[in-house]
């Protein structure tokens, strides 16, 4: 079965927080970990024709796994942690792991309990199976090659205290490897720092979708040519 291609409008797409930009930037980090790099597949396997912008929040590229030829990234044994945590008491592994995600372990976390029980309730509602399966796709794919093909002004997004993709296995290196990239680091943020620094994400990301940027080209299926060229219904 063949993967459907993004629609048009889908033009600026923030990974591992994963909203499309034109929905609210509050959504669930559950379906941010879902979506983690994938929209970042598709621009190095479909090209960037259609896409105007693209915005890397907290996200797991280039690559973190470390392996021989990719040393910087993070001993496997973290990620044979995150398996053996959801296998032997998710509900207890989620709720431990809102706290590095939301950097409530640091001294002086404002965080709230309503914002942590969010990530577990969020967190719960993904299948077990998909959820420990997840942890070898955001680890163990490597997007240093899809990253090089990206040629459309790129935001990136990381905190500087983010705990769950190190600021330099994540961002730092992704700035690097797009070019002409644009990296914002947020001081003593953590990896869920949309909902710990909303203000300044939402400034930051609207700033950025106002830049003039090349238009995306739109689908010949949308296009108002295509349209017009279509017979009226019930024409012969």
């Amino acid at each position: 079965m063949s993967t459907p291609e993004p629609t048009p409008g889908h033009r600026v797409r923030s990974s591992c927080q994963g909203n499309w930009a034109g929905d609210t930037p509050f959504e669930g980090e559950e379906r941010a970990r879902r979506s983690d790099g994938q929209y970042l597949w598709f621009l190095g396997r479909h090209g960037t024709k259609r896409v105007a912008k693209a915005v890397l929040v907290s996200a797991v590229p280039p690559f973190m796994l470390r392996t021989a030829d990719n040393p910087e990234g993070m001993p496997i044994a973290v990620f044979d942690q995150i398996r053996a945590g959801m296998v032997t008491d998710r509900s207890q592994f989620y709720t431990d792991l809102s706290a590095p995600f939301y950097g409530a372990n640091r001294p002086g976390s404002t965080v709230s309990q309503g914002v942590r029980d969010q990530f577990w309730r969020l967190s719960m509602q993904a299948g077990l199976a998909g959820a420990y399966q997840c942890v070898e796709a955001f680890s163990a794919t490597d997007f240093r090659e899809d990253l090089k093909k990206i040629d459309v002004p790129t935001l990136i997004l990381h905190g500087d205290d983010d705990q769950i993709v190190p600021l330099a296995v994540g961002g730092q290196r992704s700035a690097k490897m797009i070019k002409d990239a644009v990296l914002k680091v947020y001081p003593g943020a953590p990896h869920g720092l949309m909902s710990t620094h909303q203000q300044q994400f939402n400034a930051d990301l609207l700033e950025f979708i106002g830049q003039a940027s090349r238009a995306a080209r739109p689908s010949p299926r949308t296009s108002g040519e295509a349209m017009a060229a279509r017979p009226a219904r019930g024409a012969s």
